[in-house]
């Protein structure tokens, strides 16, 4: 253009469109060469989605959650509440009148049968141990019941899943699911199966029945053997133990299991194996839930997911924050509902 303008030639001036980039020197050249052997190297292996779904069954980042806590009885209370179990179940001190029910529940033909039948009172034995042995034992058995009350009607609790699926193009070999619970919180034992869904309902240990007599033929009308008793044949227990001998379980090579022994109490961390994930299939559901100390409070914590495989080159991870919101429950108006239903 400059040589034109001089001589004074026109010209027309390149559109900048018109430019091609710049030729790639030789080691862009080679990047851009393994980047697409990456890419196809990439096709060759396991690709993990990991997603988090509340108990609602909503998918969510992060995990906002409640929790019950109850206040814990004063030793005064206790021994109110003691006081209060024991007058609506006092402890029996008559044993010398005869029982209609006994005896009806004795007899089993007509009047006439019933009148050959004798009514004998407790033994002085039976009745010492109801009074000082079994009666005595149910108190204290209330006593801890009522201690422990607020504690069992705590909900520091939340359950949640996490739904992990192998979306590539080949199985996962020797793949590892750790999950770690942060912040102080611990993850729960896993419910075994059935377990799920039933909820156990609190009620008062039910105090000792008082020795009762017993109603007997009289010797006047021969053997006191009670009519219609058979001996029961003895069951083959030695063949259903034979029967339930637990051999070796083979396990499915595409199935998810402890690598641990099952836990049975509260821990950090929770370790699954799987000896080959297969590809492009329905989700692993895995079912936590996490418990909440009582000590020392906590109003925040997180949940952290790893997995792992033999061919996968770099772990994935997924890490959810978990709001916790302290929830107060009323343990007095739960033992008068108790007391009131028994």
């Amino acid at each position: 253009m400059l040589t034109a303008k001089r001589i004074g030639l026109a010209y027309l001036e390149i559109p900048d469109l018109w430019l091609l980039p710049p030729e790639p020197d030789k080691a862009q050249k080679k990047i851009d060469e393994l980047s697409r052997e990456l890419v196809e190297l990439k096709k060759t292996t396991p690709e993990i989605s990991i997603a988090l779904f509340n108990s609602e069954d909503t998918q969510v980042k992060e995990l906002d959650e409640s929790i019950l806590t109850v206040e814990a009885f004063s030793d005064s209370k206790v021994a109110e509440y003691l006081k209060l179990a024991t007058d609506k179940y006092p402890m029996e001190n008559n044993f010398s009148k005869a029982s209609e029910s006994s005896r009806h529940s004795h007899a089993s033909f007509e009047n006439i049968y019933h009148s050959m039948m004798t009514y004998h009172p407790p033994s002085q034995q039976e009745i010492l141990r109801y009074q000082n042995e079994k009666y005595p034992e149910w108190a204290a058995e209330m006593k801890e019941f009522i201690k422990l009350l607020p504690s069992k009607l705590e909900k520091r609790c939340f359950e949640f899943h996490i739904h992990i699926c192998n979306v590539g193009r080949v199985p996962a070999e020797n793949v590892l699911v750790e999950f770690r619970a942060l912040g102080g919180l611990l993850i729960a034992p896993p419910s075994k199966d059935g377990d799920e869904g039933q909820n156990i309902k609190l009620a008062f240990p039910l105090p000792p029945p008082p020795p009762k007599g017993t109603w007997k033929r009289s010797a006047i009308f021969g053997s006191s053997r009670v009519l219609g008793e058979v001996n029961a044949m003895p069951s083959n227990l030695w063949m259903k133990d034979l029967l339930n001998i637990p051999g070796k379980v083979s396990r499915d090579r595409n199935a998810f299991y402890f690598k641990h022994d099952r836990p049975v109490k509260c821990v950090d961390e929770i370790v699954y194996e799987c000896h080959e994930f297969r590809h492009q299939m329905e989700p692993e559901v895995f079912r936590l839930k996490l418990a909440v100390p009582p000590s020392p409070r906590i109003f925040k914590g997180a949940i952290s997911c790893r997995v792992s495989a033999k061919n996968i080159w770099e772990p994935y991870k997924l890490i959810t924050s978990i709001k916790i919101n302290n929830v107060k429950g009323d343990a007095h108006a739960e033992f008068y509902r108790l007391l009131n239903k028994t």
